[in-house]
């Protein structure tokens, strides 16, 4: 007692002193096993019953090849990392990843070898990271690992090991780990404690960061005379603080699910581990159910992919999180469970899965589709539209985000995304954060925007802290229509910087609101309009109107409409499938399990030397990232993801320096050429690769002419490992339709647009000088043989728009009407500035959407209701 007295007042007098001099002998403030009065381990996850509820669960046919995977995987990183390999204090995952599945191999089969290899790296880790981490000491960032993100990744990784293999470890050992976790507490602690941080409190880093700290202290706590209980109550706090203010009050995150899901893994560790400890369910605490809703609205129609309106991609790893949840939010975790992966359990980086999950409740996907076809967001500023809850059903997503203090903010504000028919047709152009203007996905040039004389929302693409801002005025919704309103003025007028310091003004406008009209099927099948309603100033501008597509589609345009059709690949391809196929798996190991993960050559012959661009026309399975290292006449040339999508689309070999997305030049010799793909993860499919002679050159079609360069058919591939020659016909059965109703006089053009880290995809812009473009877009995906409608137009002078979409059965009448004068329409007579009104066969009024009205006649319900009454979306002048 009176030892630990002595400890305290030395360690009050060091802090009053500023200077912690306690660096020179740190040993001596971690105690040893004989100074111990409590034997606790394991307990932060597991407990002294672990072994046996795995080994039940093993057996669960849930389970199987879920294990089979994992057990696939811990072989192959036994086999990869030796018992003396020093894993990096980085954000790098290759530790927690290889280290968390060894230890619930051991875990699940009691195989010594597993648990003393991850006891050996964490001991080899310990010893040439203690003391030894950089920080910076001068600049902004004082304070700061100089990798803050690493903690991320090793620190939580070091915990758990220590904790779960504590049994396992002789007092030495845990002595030694013990000191190694102190350290890495300390110097984790004393960056969230500095003024930068606190301003960065919104960053993904944050959640990671924390969720780390906390369950190392919680490892260590009582082990050392260190005030590990100051530490792990400043990680609680933030913890809980991020789970309700960094993620939204509806569950939104503002930097969308890729981030979200990065991050938030370490937090769900550390509450899941505070409320075994003390009884009290932490997750009630925070904002994490709802994100779970949120999730369900950002998961595509089909399964696997999420969309990302902030800088994401659609692959999102949610690792082990909804399986951790199940217990606390068993709705919503089962319901997320169920549409992203279905029944089929696999094992990708997420051990705990099994520890803390079940089976999902069938049921759970289809009581989450009864929660509606439409849902606002209001704090995240996210509006959402579904057709349904089925793959070929359709998805529409708004953005309208406030400004965060992120890394991460993009001039994406009014940005919206569509799916249907199991395609991507409008898009955001994908990862950015590049500190760039051109082939930037951050600049509005990258999303579906209006700019003024090629000038768009504001941004400052070399501080990454710069936002903008915009806000949905309006939402309204039935089972037959949304709509939404975006007011997308404050993001053309100006933009922060650095946690709104230094507010610049960037291209005033007059008026720049976005309409989005979602209309159900039901009479007709779905489809969108999109109004957009910009005016800068009295002057005439040249104003594009912009649509970015998928790289898998091709365009097509013919007077005033664009046809999206996706590629029509058939071919033989190189598949490496690795030991199986995702939903119907031959055996384990898919992913990262398979030894060889697709190695393949080809030889091929050209007439002369020279230099070419290599392209691959690719595709990666849901969820995987299939990737090769690429050899060319024995000369290693660097890593290539001939896939990059779930859709075929052409893929460039660049290894992106700079963030350039540049081709890298590709050597040929005279004669015979031999290009080697050695797979580093397979999952990939390749249907032919091109040699482009002109290093400029993007291929657009699925089969390039021979003046493009040289193709080469998979057929001839050889030397085949964990991948197999297979047929593929895979001729897409839709299409989007993009028509614009106005103005008449619009030219529409496409280009390619590259972003820096992404594949080249299509823009569609439609571009119209003028005072006030008034745009008014259809959006229609639909399958081949589904109807398409008419368009006729009517021009009342220049204060109105009279547009008829004449389907089977309804006619759908579209008025703008920005002078607010009185209009009449099949009988609905009103002054509203955009009316939508489906009438039915005999002209009567069926649907009618008023937005901007004072008065509105002529659609009033008569009598009890029926199903042949009108419905009325009102969006009236506050």
């Amino acid at each position: 007692m009176k030892h630990r007295l002595l400890a305290v007042l030395a360690l009050l007098a060091l802090s009053v002193a500023g200077a912690d001099e306690r660096m020179a002998n740190f040993e001596s403030f971690i105690r040893k096993d004989a100074d111990l009065t409590v034997d606790r381990h394991p307990f932060l996850l597991c407990g002294r019953d672990t072994e046996a509820v795995l080994r039940a669960k093993r057996n669960d046919l849930y389970f199987e090849v879920f294990v089979a995977d994992l057990l696939a995987f811990a072989d192959q990183c036994l086999a990869r990392f030796p018992a003396t390999h020093v894993f990096p204090f980085t954000e790098n995952p290759n530790y927690q990843v290889a280290g968390e599945a060894l230890v619930m191999a051991f875990l699940l089969t009691g195989n010594e070898a597993y648990a003393r290899r991850a006891i050996d790296w964490t001991k080899a880790f310990v010893a040439a990271h203690y003391l030894h981490v950089p920080v910076n000491d001068t600049g902004k960032f004082a304070g700061f690992l100089s990798d803050g993100n690493s903690v991320s990744f090793v620190l939580n990784t070091v915990a758990l090991i220590y904790d779960s293999l504590y049994n396992q470890l002789t007092d030495d050992e845990r002595f030694e780990i013990r000191k190694g976790l102190a350290y890495f507490c300390k110097i984790t602690y004393e960056m969230s404690i500095t003024t930068e941080y606190g301003l960065a409190f919104h960053k993904n880093y944050c959640a990671g960061q924390m969720g780390a700290l906390g369950l190392a202290c919680m490892a260590i706590d009582g082990e050392t005379d260190l005030e590990t209980h100051e530490w792990l109550d400043q990680a609680k706090r933030v913890s809980i603080a991020w789970c309700n203010v960094a993620v939204k009050p509806d569950g939104v995150y503002p930097e969308g699910t890729t981030y979200l899901y990065y991050m938030v893994r370490n937090q769900v560790l550390f509450l899941e581990a505070l409320s075994r400890r003390t009884g009290i369910d932490y997750f009630r605490r925070t904002n994490l159910r709802d994100s779970l809703v949120w999730s369900l609205w950002s998961a595509l129609p089909w399964k696997y992919e999420f969309d990302n309106f902030g800088d994401g991609r659609y692959t999102v790893n949610l690792q082990d999180i909804p399986y951790v949840l199940q217990n606390h939010f068993p709705d919503e975790a089962d319901a997320l469970i169920l549409k992203v992966q279905g029944e089929c359990l696999r094992y990708q980086q997420n051990p705990y899965a099994i520890l803390f999950g079940r089976k999902p409740v069938p049921s759970a996907l289809g009581a989450a589709a009864k929660r509606g076809l439409s849902k606002q967001f209001p704090f995240g500023g996210i509006a959402g539209f579904r057709s349904g809850w089925q793959e070929d059903d359709m998805l529409l997503l708004a953005y309208a985000t406030d400004y965060e203090y992120s890394a991460h903010s993009q001039a994406d504000r009014g940005q919206f995304n569509l799916y249907g028919c199991g395609r991507k047709w409008a898009i955001d152009s994908g990862y950015g954060n590049d500190g760039k203007v051109e082939n930037s996905a951050t600049a509005a040039a990258a999303h579906n925007l209006v700019l003024i004389d090629g000038v768009g929302e504001a941004f400052d693409p070399t501080m990454r802290q710069s936002g903008t801002f915009a806000d949905i005025t309006a939402f309204a919704a039935n089972d037959r229509l949304g709509y939404v309103c975006i007011d997308e003025k404050p993001a053309y007028d100006f933009l922060v910087r650095y946690q709104w310091i230094s507010r610049r003004a960037h291209q005033p406008v007059a008026r720049a609101e976005r309409h989005i009209v979602f209309i159900h099927k039901g009479e007709t099948p779905p489809y969108v309009l999109v109004y957009d309603d910009i005016r800068k100033d009295d002057q005439p501008h040249t104003y594009t109107w912009q649509l970015h597509s998928a790289g898998a589609n091709t365009v097509d345009i013919a007077d005033a409409e664009v046809r999206l059709r996706p590629l029509d690949v058939q071919a033989t391809t190189v598949f490496a499938q690795g030991t199986g196929t995702w939903d119907t798996p031959a055996g384990a190991g898919f992913n990262l399990y398979a030894a060889a993960a697709g190695d393949v050559a080809f030889k091929f012959d050209v007439p002369e030397a020279g230099t070419c661009a290599l392209w691959a026309l690719g595709r990666v399975m849901p969820g995987m990232g299939g990737s090769v290292e690429v050899s060319v006449n024995g000369e290693h040339l660097g890593r290539f993801q001939p896939g990059s999508t779930r859709e075929f689309c052409w893929n460039l070999f660049t290894l992106n320096k700079d963030k350039m997305h540049e081709p890298e030049s590709v050597r040929l010799q005279a004669g015979e050429n031999r290009i080697e793909f050695k797979g580093i993860l397979s999952g990939y499919e390749v249907a032919r690769l091109l040699l482009a002679r002109d290093l400029a050159f993007v291929p657009r079609g699925p089969v390039p002419s021979a003046a493009d360069g040289v193709t080469i058919e998979m057929g001839a591939a050889s030397g085949l490992k964990d991948a197999v020659l297979r047929s593929v016909d895979d001729r897409a059965d839709a299409e989007c339709l993009v028509r614009v109703l106005h103005p008449p006089q619009a030219a529409i053009r496409s280009d390619l647009y590259q972003p820096s880290c992404d594949p080249a995809h299509p823009r569609i812009l439609v571009d119209a000088t003028v005072v006030e473009p008034h745009f008014l877009v259809l959006l229609y995906p639909h399958k081949d043989g589904m109807p398409v409608p008419e368009m006729e137009r009517d021009e009342a002078g220049s204060e109105r728009v009279c547009v008829r979409l004449k389907w089977p059965g309804v006619v759908d009448h579209i008025t703008l009407n920005p002078s607010g004068g009185r209009l009449s329409v099949a009988g609905v007579e009103t002054d509203a500035r955009f009316l939508f009104c489906r009438c039915d066969a005999g002209s009567r009024p069926r649907d009618v959407l008023a937005v901007r009205k004072s008065f509105l006649s002529g659609c009033e319900k008569q009598g009890a209701e029926t199903s042949g009454e009108p419905t009325v979306l009102i969006h009236a002048d506050k």
